[in-house]
């Protein structure tokens, strides 16, 4: 039996992290000593920032992966729903390709122009692609897939072979393959037609981010396993809940071990911050163990909340209407805030005060434009707007 109930757990985290986005799109945007540097690529003792700068880029950290495995986890209920409604293979994988298309090109298209030096390809990019690869992974098995996914994750960083950027002055099919697929990196723009960036920038490689959403796909079938909506939710609160003390458990393990799991970003002394100063570009072993397990806990929490009318009985409750606009939330933000900072002659010129009111009134202009665009959606279920 496949329900069709909709998982307001999945839009409640997703509107969660979305609201936590901002908060570092704000930062980016305003503040000029927001640490960026969460890469063994780019990181020296020096960077260093302030706890309290650190924390507050820190809590954006479970950005990401989140939005990245509940992508995988709604194209599973999205695709078993099709397929119980009887609708045909070539259909579905027609929508799927399309669908990564149009998110794939948001990076190119949309977001990079706030980079005018660099064509910078990150979590849209890294979406888009990995979406377009469950046309494959649909077809295998489920232990097949969170196989490959862990495989992955956990053995990737046998395949490095040199953790520093990518030189610029190198341009290699080697190097350019390594930097999308696995590592991460910078290389000058190969393309004629597209000098109007002199570089590239693959700030989410393919294969970790893919694995992620791999994740998240499995989950996903797990989910529509699970007959009747009480016990869904109770089995997956259940679930959740071992597997992110699991992975806390593995991050505690890996970070604490300081070696392998860390891509060479190592703890420099026992602080806290040491312990969550993780690799995110590219992601290591220990950051996805960390973030994926509070995500876990996070929306455990969400489904347990979930079977309660209290909640069910709001529908236009910010948590939801951001989680159910993301695309459109990320879209729209980070252009809102950008030109914002740049018309007011304070763009990363500010401070974290700046950013964090930025943030706040971001969020209170977003919502209504959150609220119209779900209506406009909604009035139009077959047009392009079902693709976001």
């Amino acid at each position: 039996m496949v329900s069709s109930r909709r998982l307001l757990a999945i839009d409640w985290m997703r509107g969660f992290v979305m609201i936590l986005m901002i908060t570092d799109h704000a930062s980016s945007a305003f503040n000029a000593e927001r640490p960026w540097k969460d890469s063994v690529h780019l990181f020296t003792p020096a960077d260093l920032p302030s706890t309290l700068e650190f924390l507050f880029r820190w809590a954006s950290h479970l950005c990401a992966p989140t939005f990245v495995f509940l992508a995988g986890t709604s194209l599973a209920i999205k695709v078993q729903r099709s397929l119980a409604r009887g609708e045909d293979s070539w259909t579905i994988d027609r929508d799927l390709l399309v669908r990564g298309a149009i998110i794939a090109s948001v990076d190119v298209l949309m977001i990079s122009w706030l980079f005018p030096d660099f064509l910078l390809l990150q979590v849209m990019y890294v979406i888009g692609l990995s979406m377009m690869s469950i046309v494959v992974f649909r077809r295998m098995k489920t232990w097949a897939v969170l196989s490959f996914g862990l495989a992955v994750l956990v053995g990737g960083e046998l395949l490095f072979r040199d953790h520093s950027m990518i030189p610029m002055e190198v341009v290699s099919a080697g190097n350019m393959a390594n930097a999308v697929l696995l590592s991460a990196g910078m290389f000058p723009s190969p393309v004629e037609t597209l000098q109007t960036w002199s570089s590239i920038y693959v700030a989410y490689p393919l294969l970790p981010w893919m694995a992620i959403m791999l994740l998240g796909w499995v989950f996903g079938q797990l989910l529509q396993s699970w007959e009747g909506a009480e016990d869904r939710d109770r089995k997956a609160t259940r679930f959740l809940l071992k597997t992110g003390l699991g992975a806390l458990g593995l991050f505690a393990m890996v970070r604490g071990w300081n070696s392998y799991g860390n891509l060479s970003l190592l703890r420099l002394d026992g602080s806290l911050v040491e312990w969550l100063r993780v690799s995110k570009y590219p992601p290591s072993l220990s950051y996805v163990a960390l973030e994926l397990g509070c995500m876990a806990l996070l929306l455990a929490l969400f489904f347990r909340l979930q079977s309660s009318s209290r909640f069910n009985e709001r529908p236009n409750s910010p948590l939801l209407v951001f989680g159910q606009t993301a695309f459109f939330f990320y879209v729209a933000h980070m252009p809102l805030l950008d030109l914002t900072a740049r018309a007011l002659g304070m763009h990363k010129q500010a401070g974290l005060a700046a950013a964090a009111l930025a943030s706040i009134l971001g969020l209170a202009v977003m919502y209504p434009l959150c609220r119209w665009y779900r209506e406009l959606k909604r009035a139009h279920p077959a047009s392009i707007l079902r693709y976001g």
